[in-house]
Protein backbone atom coordinates (compact mmCIF):
# COMPACT_ATOMS: atom_id res chain seq x y z
CA UNK A 1 0.00 0.00 0.00
CA UNK A 2 2.86 2.41 0.71
CA UNK A 3 4.22 2.09 -2.88
CA UNK A 4 0.77 2.66 -4.34
CA UNK A 5 0.33 5.96 -2.49
CA UNK A 6 3.72 7.16 -3.79
CA UNK A 7 2.73 6.28 -7.34
CA UNK A 8 -0.56 8.16 -7.03
CA UNK A 9 1.19 11.37 -5.87
CA UNK A 10 3.76 11.05 -8.69
CA UNK A 11 1.00 10.61 -11.25
CA UNK A 12 -0.92 13.57 -9.84
CA UNK A 13 2.22 15.76 -9.83
CA UNK A 14 3.05 14.87 -13.44
CA UNK A 15 -0.55 15.50 -14.52
CA UNK A 16 -0.63 18.90 -12.82
CA UNK A 17 2.75 19.87 -14.29
CA UNK A 18 1.63 18.86 -17.80
CA UNK A 19 -1.63 20.81 -17.42
CA UNK A 20 0.18 23.95 -16.25
CA UNK A 21 2.69 23.63 -19.13
CA UNK A 22 -0.14 23.18 -21.67
CA UNK A 23 -1.94 26.29 -20.35
CA UNK A 24 1.33 28.29 -20.42
CA UNK A 25 2.05 27.25 -24.03
CA UNK A 26 -1.52 28.13 -25.09
CA UNK A 27 -1.27 31.55 -23.44
CA UNK A 28 2.15 32.16 -25.03
CA UNK A 29 0.84 31.28 -28.50
CA UNK A 30 -2.18 33.56 -27.99
CA UNK A 31 0.01 36.44 -26.76
CA UNK A 32 2.46 36.06 -29.65
CA UNK A 33 -0.33 35.96 -32.24
CA UNK A 34 -1.93 39.11 -30.80
CA UNK A 35 1.38 40.90 -30.55
CA UNK A 36 2.34 40.01 -34.10
CA UNK A 37 -0.93 41.30 -35.60
CA UNK A 38 -0.23 45.01 -36.02
CA UNK A 39 -0.79 47.69 -38.61
CA UNK A 40 2.19 49.81 -39.59
CA UNK A 41 3.06 52.05 -42.54
CA UNK A 42 6.67 52.82 -43.36
CA UNK A 43 8.10 55.15 -45.93
CA UNK A 44 11.39 55.64 -47.70
CA UNK A 45 12.35 58.80 -49.59
CA UNK A 46 15.12 59.05 -52.14
CA UNK A 47 15.91 62.24 -54.01
CA UNK A 48 18.31 62.49 -56.92
CA UNK A 49 19.30 65.91 -58.12
CA UNK A 50 19.78 66.05 -61.87
CA UNK A 51 22.67 68.46 -62.21
CA UNK A 52 24.91 69.31 -65.09
CA UNK A 53 28.09 68.79 -63.12
CA UNK A 54 26.96 65.41 -61.84
CA UNK A 55 26.43 64.16 -65.38
CA UNK A 56 29.69 65.71 -66.53
CA UNK A 57 28.00 67.88 -69.14
CA UNK A 58 27.58 71.62 -68.97
CA UNK A 59 24.99 71.89 -71.73
CA UNK A 60 22.27 69.56 -70.38
CA UNK A 61 18.78 71.02 -70.33
CA UNK A 62 15.82 69.23 -68.74
CA UNK A 63 12.35 69.84 -70.10
CA UNK A 64 8.94 68.44 -69.32
CA UNK A 65 6.17 68.87 -71.89
CA UNK A 66 8.37 71.38 -73.74
CA UNK A 67 8.90 73.57 -70.64
CA UNK A 68 12.34 73.97 -69.04
CA UNK A 69 12.76 72.58 -65.52
CA UNK A 70 15.19 74.53 -63.34
CA UNK A 71 17.31 72.53 -60.86
CA UNK A 72 15.34 69.30 -61.40
CA UNK A 73 15.23 66.45 -58.88
CA UNK A 74 13.63 63.04 -59.10
CA UNK A 75 11.98 62.25 -55.76
CA UNK A 76 11.03 58.63 -55.13
CA UNK A 77 8.67 57.88 -52.24
CA UNK A 78 7.98 54.25 -51.32
CA UNK A 79 5.14 53.49 -48.92
CA UNK A 80 4.96 50.01 -47.44
CA UNK A 81 2.72 48.07 -45.07
CA UNK A 82 5.50 47.00 -42.69
CA UNK A 83 3.06 45.47 -40.21
CA UNK A 84 1.73 41.96 -40.11
CA UNK A 85 -1.96 42.81 -40.58
CA UNK A 86 -3.75 44.19 -43.64
CA UNK A 87 -4.50 47.92 -43.74
CA UNK A 88 -7.90 48.39 -45.35
CA UNK A 89 -9.09 51.54 -47.11
CA UNK A 90 -11.58 52.00 -44.26
CA UNK A 91 -8.68 52.11 -41.75
CA UNK A 92 -7.62 55.54 -43.07
CA UNK A 93 -9.22 58.56 -41.41
CA UNK A 94 -8.45 60.61 -44.50
CA UNK A 95 -6.41 60.26 -47.69
CA UNK A 96 -2.65 60.10 -47.39
CA UNK A 97 -1.01 63.45 -48.18
CA UNK A 98 2.69 63.79 -48.88
CA UNK A 99 3.61 67.42 -48.34
CA UNK A 100 6.74 68.90 -49.83
CA UNK A 101 8.32 71.04 -47.13
CA UNK A 102 10.27 74.24 -47.31
CA UNK A 103 9.37 77.09 -49.59
CA UNK A 104 8.32 74.83 -52.46
CA UNK A 105 5.43 76.24 -54.47
CA UNK A 106 2.82 74.24 -56.32
CA UNK A 107 4.47 75.09 -59.64
CA UNK A 108 7.71 73.40 -58.57
CA UNK A 109 6.11 69.95 -58.36
CA UNK A 110 6.12 69.31 -62.07
CA UNK A 111 4.69 65.79 -62.29
CA UNK A 112 4.13 62.59 -60.33
CA UNK A 113 3.20 59.03 -61.14
CA UNK A 114 3.05 55.58 -59.58
CA UNK A 115 6.22 53.88 -60.77
CA UNK A 116 5.79 50.43 -59.21
CA UNK A 117 3.68 48.30 -56.90
CA UNK A 118 4.48 45.10 -55.06
CA UNK A 119 2.69 42.91 -55.81
CA UNK A 120 2.04 44.13 -59.34
CA UNK A 121 -1.46 45.39 -59.98
CA UNK A 122 -2.22 47.21 -56.73
CA UNK A 123 -4.63 49.97 -57.67
CA UNK A 124 -3.17 53.25 -56.36
CA UNK A 125 -4.76 56.59 -57.25
CA UNK A 126 -2.64 59.69 -56.67
CA UNK A 127 -2.72 63.28 -57.83
CA UNK A 128 -0.95 66.59 -57.33
CA UNK A 129 -2.92 68.88 -55.03
CA UNK A 130 -2.64 71.35 -52.17
CA UNK A 131 -3.74 71.00 -48.57
CA UNK A 132 -3.86 74.17 -46.48
CA UNK A 133 -1.79 75.92 -49.17
CA UNK A 134 0.89 73.22 -48.97
CA UNK A 135 1.57 71.49 -52.28
CA UNK A 136 1.89 67.75 -52.31
CA UNK A 137 0.63 64.41 -53.50
CA UNK A 138 -2.80 63.14 -52.47
CA UNK A 139 -3.19 59.33 -52.28
CA UNK A 140 -6.63 57.78 -51.99
CA UNK A 141 -7.13 55.20 -49.20
CA UNK A 142 -6.41 51.68 -50.41
CA UNK A 143 -5.95 48.09 -49.25
CA UNK A 144 -2.34 47.20 -48.40
CA UNK A 145 -1.72 43.65 -47.22
CA UNK A 146 1.34 42.88 -45.08
CA UNK A 147 4.45 43.52 -47.20
CA UNK A 148 2.59 45.38 -49.98
CA UNK A 149 4.21 48.57 -51.20
CA UNK A 150 4.03 51.20 -53.90
CA UNK A 151 6.44 53.82 -55.17
CA UNK A 152 5.57 57.30 -56.39
CA UNK A 153 8.10 59.20 -58.47
CA UNK A 154 7.87 63.00 -58.70
CA UNK A 155 9.74 65.47 -60.86
CA UNK A 156 10.41 68.50 -58.68
CA UNK A 157 12.10 71.81 -59.45
CA UNK A 158 14.34 73.22 -56.69
CA UNK A 159 13.52 70.41 -54.27
CA UNK A 160 13.76 70.81 -50.48
CA UNK A 161 13.61 67.88 -48.03
CA UNK A 162 10.05 66.56 -47.85
CA UNK A 163 7.75 66.03 -44.89
CA UNK A 164 5.11 63.34 -44.62
CA UNK A 165 1.76 63.24 -42.91
CA UNK A 166 1.73 60.04 -40.92
CA UNK A 167 -1.23 57.70 -41.18
CA UNK A 168 -1.84 54.42 -39.39
CA UNK A 169 -0.86 53.03 -36.04
CA UNK A 170 2.86 53.58 -36.51
CA UNK A 171 5.10 55.16 -39.11
CA UNK A 172 8.78 54.41 -39.41
CA UNK A 173 11.22 55.95 -41.84
CA UNK A 174 13.16 52.76 -42.55
CA UNK A 175 12.53 49.05 -42.87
Amino acid sequence: PHGLATTDWTTISVTVACTVAAIAVALLIYWLSRRDSRKSLSYKIRATEVTRSRAGFSDIRVTYKDAAVDAPSIVSITIRNSGSAPIRATDFESPLFIAFGGEISEERIIAQQISSTTPAGISVHSELTSMARTPGIHIDPLLLNAGDEFTIVALVSEYARSEERRVGKECRSRW
